[in-house]
């Protein structure tokens, strides 16, 4: 799960830093900054690609799951589990009150059957992984149209870039 949050979050944040250099390309090209002006605009692409590199990657990679949520995604996937993951999950939390628990007997059945259905079931299939693909193949095919102007227009490109560090 954790693998699939940083493929998604590498593949938007890949995104996001090719527009932000685009962008900043295409407002240079534009306008014709002064040197100072360029200077704050890579200050602010800097930032912005720490903050994406923070929010998309960092943030999902320390981001502790929760069980439930695990259980919860599994149960989507293989709704014949019935919740039955969920509710033994929910009722083995050690901050749940034992009162609001269901009776010790309950609970051993429940887990007992669950265990039983789960017997050979792999959990990290439960989770889809063609939304954080689609996402990081947007990734990679933004960077592809980025490098591909590069290759297209080396001319333009090289003093674009040359013109923005100045």
């Amino acid at each position: 799960i954790r693998f699939l949050a940083l493929v998604r979050g590498a593949g938007a944040a890949l995104t996001g830093v090719c527009v932000l250099l685009l962008g900043l390309l295409l407002l240079d090209f534009c306008f014709d900054f002064a040197a100072g002006t360029r200077i704050g605009l890579l200050t602010t692409f800097g930032t912005g690609t720490l903050g994406l590199i923070g929010w998309f990657v960092v943030r999902p990679a320390l981001r502790s799951i929760p069980d439930a949520e695990v259980a919860s995604l599994a149960e989507q996937q293989y709704p014949k589990f019935g919740e039955r993951i969920t509710s033994l999950v929910e009722l083995s939390d050690p901050d749940l009150a034992e009162s609001e628990r269901g009776s010790p007997l309950m609970r051993e059945m429940l887990e007992n059957e669950t265990v039983q259905q789960l017997n050979g079931f792999d959990i990290e299939r439960a989770i889809p992984t063609r939304p954080a693909m689609r996402r990081f193949g947007l990734g990679a095919i933004s960077g592809c149209v980025l490098f591909l102007l590069f290759v297209l227009f080396p001319t333009t490109s090289t003093g674009l870039l040359a013109r923005l560090f100045r």
